[in-house]
């Protein structure tokens, strides 16, 4: 164990402990993987996200309809990497939430879940900056 300018202990990593941060102290190990677990708020409750609620526009017959029409229209290759042979999914140019039609066709796109993700991710941040939509799922 290595001591640092003031005294105290520095911790050392342990052998063999990967990708994670897993630290040695004197009579001590922390996995700090594992500490998310084991946080608690001060009444003793554990922290919970809420749970995601769906549109219920999702669940309609014109949204499927919609949905089929928009993976049908690209023939089975992604419209935002270009493969093809990949699982796709209907995905809104504009999401709903930044003010897109549900159904309009012009509004869609079929995308893989890589490219779904990478677009969904950076329409979540230009609306937390206050920008709307990101439109390409680069």
């Amino acid at each position: 164990m290595e001591v640092g300018k003031l005294g105290e202990a520095i911790p050392e990593r342990r052998p063999g402990s990967g990708r994670g941060a897993a630290l040695s102290f004197p009579n001590k190990e922390l996995d700090v993987r594992t500490v998310g677990g084991r946080l608690k708020t001060t009444a003793g409750a554990r922290l919970r996200a809420p749970s995601k609620q769906t549109d219920p526009v999702y669940r309609t017959s014109a949204h499927r309809r919609w949905a089929e029409a928009v993976v049908q229209h690209a023939g089975g290759r992604c419209e935002g990497c270009g493969v093809p042979g990949k699982t796709l999914y209907a995905d809104h140019i504009v999401e709903l939430k930044d003010g897109g039609n549900p159904t309009d066709p012009l509004n869609g796109q079929a995308l893989c879940g890589s490219c779904r993700g990478k677009k969904t991710a950076g329409s979540r941040a230009n609306r937390h900056k206050g920008g709307g939509s990101a439109l390409s799922p680069t």
